[in-house]
């Protein structure tokens, strides 16, 4: 499917491999790439999260959609970043004590032009069927790219980690604790 965010095999950790044909999670005609998925555990649900270039002006945007564990979609695609410039690489966890998923992307919004020099970590928590909160800057510092996270269920945490190719030595990755929306360093 060129153009379509599909869900290829994803449900072969529900489901045998095989069952079912792939199927299209956004029809939008715009290319569409990245994408990313977490599962509810309580509503058994899966969040896809994806970069989309169909948005007005320069660069991508990081979209969503809810998909029920049979495969068919729950509810209409929503937006997670239309910030100015580009959004792209997005990643996202689940968090079965809030409820809420976290969604993660490399963000160009402070650069200025269209050249993405300063590209920072910035995300989202969305609670199903909507958003929940603004977005929010987890790192702001020059070059950040390709997040990846993970939930600690233990610590009621988030870890966010990503490339970093600046020149400076910066922290591989921060913790971001889910219950009081506060940042910390990486073992600060």
């Amino acid at each position: 499917m060129v153009g379509a965010v599909a869900l290829i095999m994803v449900l072969a950790a529900v489901y045998p491999v095989g069952v079912g044909p792939s199927f299209p999670i956004c029809e939008s005609t715009a290319n569409q790439y990245s994408p990313a998925v977490a599962h509810n555990s309580s509503l058994n649900k899966f969040l896809v999260v994806w970069a989309d270039i169909r948005g007005a002006g320069y660069g991508n945007d990081i979209y969503a959609r809810a998909v029920n564990a049979d495969g068919s979609l729950f509810g209409l695609e929503f937006t997670i970043s239309t910030a100015a410039m580009s959004q792209s690489d997005p990643a996202v966890a689940y968090n079965p004590s809030t409820n809420q998923f976290l969604a993660v992307w490399h963000d160009s919004r402070l650069s200025p032009g269209t050249s993405p020099t300063v590209v920072g970590i910035y995300g989202r928590l969305v609670n199903l069927p909507s958003v929940d909160s603004p977005e929010f800057a987890i790192s702001t510092y020059e070059r950040c790219l390709r997040p990846a996270l993970a939930y600690n269920s233990s610590a009621n945490q988030f870890l966010v980690v990503w490339e970093d190719e600046s020149s400076d030595d910066e922290r591989l990755a921060w913790l971001r604790n889910s219950r009081a929306h506060r940042m910390n360093t990486f073992g600060a």
